[in-house]
C-alpha cells in the first residue's frame, strides 16, 4: 500500500486506500500520537499512517478469523461437533435413567413378594421364571421387529411399555401390601397375574430398548468415528456398572429407613416420572 521512497521525502501509493476514514488515517497517522501545532514531519505522518492501516486491517482480520472461529462448521449430516456432543450427553442421560430404575426394581421385587407370602418364595421364584421364559421365548421375534423399525420410532415404543409396565407392577404390589393379601382370594390371584404379565411386557420392551440403542444408536452417533465409538461403549458400559451396585444398595436403605410400601411407591414414582424425561430426550 505504502512504497517507501528514496532521498528526502517519503513517496506513498494509495493502491488500496477505500474510505475517506483510510485516507484521514494515512495522511494523520493511526492512532495519533500526542498533537502538536508546530507542523510535524510528512515522512513521520506516512509511516504513521502506514502502521495505522495496517494495525486496521490486523483488526478487521482478528476479528474476521474469531468470528469463523465462533461458528462451527456443520458436517456432512448437518450437525456440529456441539450437537454431536449433547446428543450423546442425551443418550447417557437416558441410559442411566432407565438403568437405574430397571436395577432399583429387579432387586426390590423379590422382597416386595416376600413380603406379600412371608411364608412361602413361591412367588418371588415364578417371577424369576416368567421373566427369564419371556426373553427366552421371545428374544429372536423382538430382535427381527426392531430390524425392520424405524429405530428412533422402535425406541420410543419401547421407553413407553417398559417404564408403564414397571410402573403397573409396582402399583399392584403396592396395592397389595396397602391392603393386605390373602392368597386364597380371587383378587390377589389376578393381581399376581397381572404383575407377572406386566413383568414380562416390562423384560420384552427392554430387549428392545438394548438392542435398538445400545447395538445401533450407539453406532449411528458415533458416525464411524473409532475413537467416538470406543468412548461410548465404555461410557455406557460404566453406567450399567455403577447402576448394578449403587442402585440395590440405595433401594435396601431405603426399605431399612422406611418400609416397603414407601420403597414401592417410589419406584413406581420414578418409572413415571423418567419416562417423561427419557421421552424428552428421544425427541431430541
Amino acid at each position: 500500500m505504502v512504497g517507501g521512497g528514496g532521498g528526502g521525502r517519503g513517496e506513498f501509493v494509495l493502491d488500496d486506500v477505500s474510505s475517506e476514514e483510510d485516507v484521514a488515517v494515512l495522511l494523520n497517522g493511526y492512532p495519533t500520537s500526542g498533537g502538536g501545532d508546530g507542523g510535524g514531519d510528512d515522512d513521520a505522518n506516512v509511516a504513521d499512517g502506514a502502521a495505522g492501516l495496517a494495525y486496521k486491517a490486523g483488526e478487521t482480520k482478528g476479528a474476521a478469523d474469531h468470528g469463523s472461529a465462533a461458528v462451527p462448521e456443520p458436517g456432512p449430516d448437518g450437525r456440529t461437533e456441539n450437537d454431536k456432543l449433547w446428543t450423546r450427553r442425551y443418550l447417557y442421560t437416558s441410559h442411566l435413567l432407565a438403568a437405574w430404575g430397571d436395577r432399583m426394581w429387579q432387586f426390590a421385587v423379590a422382597i416386595f413378594l416376600m413380603e406379600i407370602t412371608p411364608e412361602s418364595l413361591l412367588l418371588a421364584a415364578l417371577y424369576g421364571f416368567v421373566e427369564t421364559t419371556s426373553v427366552v421365548a421371545v428374544g429372536s421375534a423382538i430382535g427381527a421387529w426392531v430390524d425392520r423399525s424405524p429405530r428412533l420410532q422402535t425406541m420410543r415404543r419401547a421407553l413407553v411399555v417398559q417404564n408403564a409396565s414397571i410402573a403397573a407392577c409396582a402399583g399392584s404390589l403396592f396395592a397389595l401390601m396397602l391392603h393386605g393379601s390373602d392368597v386364597h382370594d380371587a383378587i390377589f390371584f389376578v393381581t399376581i397375574i397381572l404383575v407377572l404379565a406386566f413383568a414380562s411386557l416390562a423384560m420384552a420392551a427392554g430387549l428392545a430398548s438394548t438392542i435398538a440403542v445400545e447395538r445401533d444408536w450407539v453406532l449411528v452417533i458415533a458416525d464411524g468415528d473409532e475413537d467416538v465409538l470406543s468412548t461410548m461403549n465404555s461410557t455406557m458400559k460404566r453406567i450399567d456398572l455403577c447402576c448394578k451396585v449403587l442402585a440395590p444398595l440405595l433401594t435396601g436403605l431405603l426399605i431399612t429407613a422406611s418400609s416397603s410400601q414407601v420403597a414401592c411407591g417410589m419406584i413406581m414414582a420414578w418409572n413415571v416420572c423418567s419416562f417423561f424425561l427419557e421421552y424428552g430426550m428421544a425427541l431430541k
